[in-house]
């Protein structure tokens, strides 16, 4: 009597190793002589245990006390750099421009926050520090710094959802030190601000997929009320709600009535004060919708036009901000992101990356075109996460070509580390000694700073 073997489980295709699936007719052969009960229990262990190495060798490792260690120490590792990228001198580099003096004002007292509301929690840090003593500028930059940090971490939780734990480390290096990112870290804007809205609402779609309750879901819905303070959030939040409306529902109809009571009065409670200035101010409410005052089709069609040189050739062409003919994305970076945007569409397990990629991209570049290069901070995560995947298929490439081989295996990864490593430090370098250093940034700062003394002279 022959004894089939048990079922496989749906997520574990261990029959296509050739290796495992010759164990299994070995498996079948011998039950074949041996009687019933003896049969079905050799098969039953044997084929279990070949299950059970199988799943060891895909998930096991992540387990190992001693990998965890290693791990927790080199993720250690990357944000201690990380940290030291961001506030590093920040009180003395960069200098504040006037333009920025603007800026500082907005956040003097609270009186100057309620006449524009628009970035409001921000601002709110900002007072808070000035009032424990601090400068303007100084506390400015500290909570753009803290912003960009937590914008890294995200970022290291959101892509290790979809990637291993060594590219999660690496895509988060080129992330964090992409020069973009430092710069809005330790600047006195609101450029880290925006950083954080893209990742909050894959963050949320993560966390509904998962159904996902308690604490995190709490820190989230207050998170993604506060970034309504962010002018034309209100339409990725919109199309978040009706791409993943089905999702919602379904997330809602699990949680307990409690865990509804608090999520909705955290979601509601900041949107008051918002709610009532802007019904006060149709000029604030244009800004908050994401449409600036002044803008033509003429101008529309000029960032139509700069967006990809910007991105991937020329850069920035205003020297208070950025090493001009640099690009925002150097091409390696650019290379990465094409590879992944083409990868993740034949996987399913990036499924989330792919609706958001549909979703939101569109909004956001309909935001660059209305209002100009800032919004490129909403974007940028995106697109390193695109990155991230590219990473992923070159790895998983090199390992298909190399499965047995330790020696070749290593030599690809060690490959990948120091591209890696070379892109970060590349960018590091353009934003702490070439940009400084350019004629034409130290004449810009010291025209601003001109400026800004005769403005205090007449004053």
């Amino acid at each position: 009597m022959d004894i089939k073997p048990p079922k496989r489980p749906k997520n574990i295709d261990f029959v296509k190793n050739p290796r495992i699936a010759s164990d299994i007719r070995r498996v079948k052969q011998v039950s074949s002589t041996l009687k019933p009960k003896t049969a079905e229990i050799l098969a039953n262990s044997q084929l279990n245990q070949k299950i059970k190495e199988k799943v060891v060798s895909q998930v096991g490792e992540q387990k190992s006390p001693k990998r965890l260690k290693l791990g927790i120490f080199i993720a250690a590792l990357l944000f201690i750099f990380i940290g030291s990228l961001y506030f590093a001198n920040i009180q003395n580099f960069p200098k504040v421009p006037s333009f920025d003096q603007a800026v500082l004002d907005q956040t003097r007292n609270l009186d100057s926050i309620k006449e524009n509301i628009l970035f409001a929690p921000k601002k709110i840090l900002d007072l808070v520090l000035i009032k424990a003593g601090l400068s303007s500028a100084l506390s400015a930059k500290l909570v753009s710094a803290a912003l960009a940090f937590l914008a890294a971490c995200l970022f290291f939780v959101l892509i290790r959802q979809w990637v291993s734990f060594r590219i999660t480390v690496l895509s988060t290096l080129i992330f964090s030190s992409s020069t973009w990112v430092i710069f809005h870290a330790r600047d006195t804007g609101f450029g880290s601000s925006l950083l954080l809205v893209l990742l909050f609402l894959l963050l949320a779609a993560v966390v509904i997929n998962k159904k996902t309750t308690g604490v995190l879901a709490y820190l989230l819905t207050l998170m993604l009320s506060l970034c309504f303070y962010v002018p034309g959030f209100i339409w990725l939040i919109l199309a978040g709600i009706i791409f993943y409306f089905k999702n919602i529902k379904k997330y809602l109809g699990s949680i307990t009535k409690t865990d509804k009571f608090v999520i909705s009065g955290l979601f509601i409670a900041p949107l008051v004060p918002l709610a009532y200035f802007l019904s006060k101010d149709t000029v604030t409410l244009k800004a908050w919708l994401g449409l600036p005052e002044g803008i033509t089709s003429r101008n529309v069609l000029n960032n139509l036009i700069d967006l990809p040189s910007q991105l991937v050739f020329k850069g920035v062409d205003n020297p208070l901000v950025w090493l001009y003919y640099s690009p925002v994305i150097d091409w390696v970076t650019l290379v990465l992101i094409i590879t992944g945007s083409i990868y993740i569409f034949n996987r399913e397990r990036y499924a989330i990356l792919k609706k958001s990629a549909f979703m939101f991209t569109a909004i956001i570049l309909a935001l660059i075109l209305l209002n100009g290069y800032e919004y490129i901070s909403v974007l940028l995560p995106l697109l390193y996460m695109f990155a991230a995947v590219g990473l992923t298929f070159l790895v998983e490439q090199w390992f298909h070509i190399f499965p047995r081989n330790p020696l070749a295996r290593s030599i690809g990864l060690s490959l990948v580390v120091f591209v890696v490593v070379l892109v970060s430090s590349y960018h590091v370098v353009r934003y702490f000694i070439a940009w400084p250093r350019m004629d034409a940034t130290k004449e810009a700062y010291s025209t601003s700073q001109s400026v800004t003394i005769n403005m205090e002279n007449k004053e």
